[in-house]
């Protein structure tokens, strides 16, 4: 099942935030963007690349507070919504929520200038319900750089996440994986994503099974 909170896309594409703090907006999450920049910018301008282990957590962490600012949009009283207090306070500290996995994509496309997604999931129950498991993805694209973010909780009393399906996909080709990282990597993964079928529309809803909820 899956929520959509967030669709923003477009040129000019832009959100006012005042979820965030004087001092955060000019500490580490003006850090945060100044580590990122000069990767981001090749992969934007379609340069490729090589990512150490620390460009992919970087990415990662500036992906997890990309989507945290969308997410505090999100209606808590609908019981949509995804992030707190811990993840933010986790965020902010330089780390990062267990059960949480990122991908980058070469985006190859003309439809998205700009986009961000962000998407709550629910499996294995109810929604809200004690024993699902809720996750969130986000995905964004700017210029050639596509990136995908999939956070989830775990229900109490499980030591590890409900397997979530994904669905079909040229994703082995198309996506590399930067966390949990596995070691030192190269940028763009071997395929492109377009705006055809499967395109980087079909990446951004892959895991997003059952209905909306409303």
């Amino acid at each position: 099942m899956e929520d959509e909170d967030y669709f923003i896309l477009g040129p000019n594409a832009e959100l006012a935030v005042r979820f965030v703090c004087k001092l955060c907006n000019s500490g580490w999450m003006s850090d945060l963007e100044c580590a990122v920049k000069p990767t981001m910018a090749d992969m934007i301008a379609n340069i490729a690349i090589p990512l150490d282990k620390q460009q992919q957590f970087d990415i990662c962490r500036w992906m997890l507070k990309t989507a945290l600012i969308l997410d505090a949009f999100a209606d808590r009283k609908a019981g949509r919504g995804y992030f707190g207090p811990e993840e933010r306070k986790l965020v902010s500290e330089g780390r990062l929520p267990s059960f949480t996995h990122a991908w980058l994509v070469r985006y190859s496309g003309g439809d998205f200038p700009i986009f961000s997604r962000g998407v709550n999931l629910w499996f294995g129950g109810i929604p809200n319900s004690i024993e699902s498991t809720k996750a969130y993805c986000y995905t964004f694209a700017v210029g050639f750089f596509g990136a995908q973010l999939l956070c989830s909780r775990v229900p109490p009393g499980r030591d590890a996440p409900v397997r979530i399906g994904v669905r079909p996909g040229p994703w082995e080709a198309t996506t590399i994986q930067i966390w949990p990282t596995r070691g030192s990597l190269e940028w763009p993964p071997p395929q492109s994503l377009d705006d055809g079928s499967p395109g980087f529309m079909n990446f951004a809803e892959r895991w997003s099974w059952g209905h909306r909820i409303r």
